[in-house]
């Protein structure tokens, strides 16, 4: 993992620090775990190269704005990195199975979730997170890993960094992480949503660029009606493809019988992917009232409620409805790629043989 952060630390000078140096981190987020090192949110962000650096500075700024919105409601501005409540989170699954004794509670800045979640990140990462669930709140470098795999990684049709530059991406964020609870013209958790956007709009402002408009998902074009938004770098990903449940095959973090979440918590009647969230809130936050989940404030819901990102909600489409590529290299001549993505990554053919989820298509 050293060697890993090395190379992309110089792979890339774009990107996340351009928008959001360290003397600003320390201001929004003041009391920040350890674990949260700005050092590592930095240099993990560069495993996904296009992450806030598009070439169109504003869309940037945007996605900046909404990443820090999003984690700051979901991690309680990066103080908590485990769910407070710690249920299991197992959903039974012949394609999933839980190890013994172990829980999938929510962990890290987006509060990853289930164990299908957890398989899943891990095949991207390299590392066995069913049988070691608590590397992605251990780990400083899969901490940091966890929320951006969400992000930039399809899980359904499209990922959060294809939409949030396009008119309405806020509104997709919220959407694609909670939007059954969320979104629509009466969902059962509103208060979250305002919070949501309202750490947005604050980001938005201290990046100097304009939030927007159609921020909101409470709408009745939620679900979505028309096509989900074009995807513009990540294909859908062949993840596990073999090993997915006939009548799910999820991606998500967090998804149910009934619903498969992608939302890391979620429970039997809501799936969410949310991090935390309890029986009747699945809240994540450690401090948090009644209804709202989150620790800073009455209206910050947790992010698993009800319906939570549900990945067989309307527009919420399972990660695989894409063939797999005809071979390993998806077609690439001389380039560092990333089966998982299907990205080709700015890596010469040294660096990217050091990489073991990366292969050098010859």
């Amino acid at each position: 993992m050293v060697v890993l952060l090395a190379l992309v630390a110089a792979v890339q000078s774009a990107g996340l620090e351009t928008y959001l140096p360290k003397s600003l981190f320390q201001i929004v987020f003041p009391k920040a775990l350890p674990i949260y090192s700005y050092e590592n949110m930095i240099a993990v962000s560069k495993i996904y190269p296009a992450f806030a650096n598009t070439g169109d500075v504003d869309v940037d700024k945007r996605e900046v704005a909404a990443f820090l919105g999003q984690i700051a409601l979901e991690s309680g501005y990066l103080q908590y990195v485990e769910e407070i409540k710690k249920p299991t989170m197992c959903e039974a699954s012949a394609h999933y199975p839980c190890a013994p004794g172990k829980q999938y509670f929510g962990r890290g800045p987006i509060q990853l979730s289930w164990n299908y979640n957890y398989k899943n990140f891990g095949i991207a990462a390299g590392k066995d997170l069913v049988t070691n669930p608590d590397l992605v709140a251990q780990d400083p470098q899969l901490v940091w890993w966890s929320a951006y795999w969400f992000w930039n990684v399809d899980q359904w049709k499209g990922n959060i960094h294809d939409v949030v530059g396009q008119p309405g991406g806020f509104a997709y964020t919220t959407y694609i992480i909670n939007g059954g609870l969320e979104c629509g013209p009466n969902p059962a958790n509103k208060g979250s949503e305002k919070s949501r956007i309202d750490n947005y709009i604050k980001f938005a402002n201290l990046l100097g660029v304009a939030p927007g408009d159609n921020l909101s998902c409470q709408t009745s074009a939620y679900p979505p009606s028309t096509p989900w938004p074009k995807r513009v770098t990540t294909k859908t990903p062949p993840l596990d493809v073999a090993n997915h449940d006939q009548d799910r095959h999820h991606i998500y973090p967090n998804h149910d019988q009934d619903r498969h979440h992608i939302y890391p918590n979620h429970d039997q009647d809501r799936h969410h992917i949310y991090p935390n969230h309890d029986q009747d809130r699945h809240y994540i936050y450690p401090n948090h009232d009644q209804d709202h989940r989150h620790p800073h404030d009455q209206d910050h819901l947790h992010p698993h409620d009800q319906d939570h990102r549900h990945p067989h909600d309307q527009a919420h489409r399972y990660p695989h409805d894409d063939p797999p590529p005809s071979n390993q290299c998806n077609g690439n001549r001389n380039v560092c790629f990333w089966q998982l993505t299907q990205q080709v990554l700015p890596y010469a053919k040294s660096d990217c043989q050091l990489f073991l989820t990366f292969v050098w298509c010859d």
